[in-house]
């Protein structure tokens, strides 16, 4: 059954109605996805009451047995009593009492629904570890693809060519759990923290790489240049903003670790810790304070200010290094490009509303890539601006046409290792 946007759900009155709705719905056939876009398309708000759902929260519903009537134990287990820290336990630990309050739903349709549950999840529908750990994405594209609002990308089968070979697109996911925010505040609902980011086919994202490349090839030394005179006028700027920020970062550890010294002896003197728990949390959390001082003394230390500039050596090196990079490339001329390239080549893509794509590209640098991504390591090289025909010979090299109103000309800001 379709329900349109514009009638009235025969449950919106409370918390508890919602609740009722959920379950029913789920119990009709809806997944946790299209029970999100009906809760929003008919303007349901959570217990905070903002209309704002996801997956994960419909998840926590359906398997909470509270609403049946009952109180749940053991649902997790304190690690640390000192740090307060927590663990959550599986469901097969957690035992449930008969509570003396009135049910939301009947104890019947709530196993109902686990049974549900538990189909879905040996046919592989809900993963057997979710929320156990973050898995890396199994598609090149999403493992790179970062919405300008945060989230990551979803891929879907965008067609089916006449040969039967499938092509994808790729969807942020914030638009997919919580629709546009253009959809949002035209059916009168908040638009805050959602962002309007359209479909990207994944011919697009190879094609821009294309460009890419073969903009870094044909101009590798002035690209090197071009490099090394933006780093040099930034160094020392940023090696001065670097020391402030680490200076205020151990600043705040060490007011952290001073409170917490203050907060063990108080429950200490209130005899909430026994004498050798607190001796020995004593000890670490003093350890850290002196290491801390320690770090912070060293930059009180006095500095010459000398502007750093890099060895004509160690310039060369750097201008070999990114020439064997790249001499490295594969075709790029298809719309499928190698995986280990791009995992070698990409470290981040981040498509805007503004139609700009923000490429950060494993080039430039020291030798070593950065363990984790950080936009600082990064500087801005060039623009590219990639208009229609040239996107057209392209789409026809590959057997597909491309019409003036399916293109937005599409400008590429590439970045760089510093």
């Amino acid at each position: 059954m379709i329900l349109n946007k514009f009638i009235t759900f025969e449950y919106k009155n409370s918390d508890a109605d919602t609740i009722r709705c959920i379950y029913k719905w789920y119990m009709e056939g809806f997944g946790e996805k299209a029970i999100v876009t009906k809760l929003i398309e008919g303007g349901y708000t959570n217990t905070i009451g903002k209309v704002s759902w996801t997956p994960s929260y419909i998840s926590r519903i359906i398997s909470n047995k509270t609403y049946a009537g009952y109180k749940g134990y053991f649902k997790s287990r304190t690690t640390d009593f000192l740090e307060h820290s927590r663990e959550k336990l599986d469901e097969d630990a957690h035992m449930y009492i008969k509570g003396d309050w009135e049910p939301i739903i009947s104890l019947e349709d709530w196993e109902k629904v686990q049974r549900i549950r538990m189909t879905k999840r040996r046919e592989g529908v809900i993963g057997h570890n979710r929320g156990k750990g973050k898995k890396q994405a199994k598609d090149k594209w999403c493992r790179k693809l970062f919405c300008d609002c945060g989230r990551t990308y979803k891929r879907y089968k965008w067609r089916t060519n006449k040969d039967g070979t499938a092509r994808y697109g790729y969807q942020c996911r914030n638009t997919l759990e919580n629709r546009k925010r253009s959809f949002r505040i035209a059916n009168g609902l908040s638009g805050e923290g959602f962002c309007d980011m359209g479909s990207i086919p994944e011919w697009k994202l190879a094609y821009q790489l294309k460009n890419i490349m073969e903009y870094l090839v044909q101009d590798t030394d002035n690209v090197v240049e071009e490099l090394y005179s933006t780093i040099e006028e930034m160094y020392t700027e940023e090696e001065e903003h670097v020391e402030q920020h680490q200076m205020e970062r151990l600043e705040n550890e060490q007011k952290r670790l001073e409170f917490r010294l203050d907060s063990l002896m108080d429950k200490w003197l209130d005899g909430n810790v026994p004498d050798d728990k607190y001796e020995q949390k004593k000890k670490e959390l003093s350890a850290q304070l002196d290491k801390i001082k320690q770090q912070i003394g060293s930059f009180a230390k006095p500095v010459v200010d000398e502007v750093k500039v890099m060895p004509s050596a160690k310039r060369e090196q750097k201008l070999s290094d990114i020439r064997e990079t790249l001499g490295g490339m594969v075709d790029l001329s298809k719309e499928d490009i190698d995986e280990s390239f791009v995992d070698e080549m990409v470290a981040r893509i981040t498509p805007t509303e503004q139609n700009v794509y923000r490429w950060y590209i494993n080039v430039g640098g020291n030798g070593m890539l950065p363990i984790k991504f950080q936009k600082k390591d990064y500087v801005l090289l060039d623009e590219l601006t990639l208009g229609y025909e040239k996107a057209r010979e392209y789409r026809r090299q590959n057997g597909s046409y491309l019409r003036t109103n399916q293109w937005e000309n599409i400008k590429v800001q590439i970045f760089v290792l510093r």
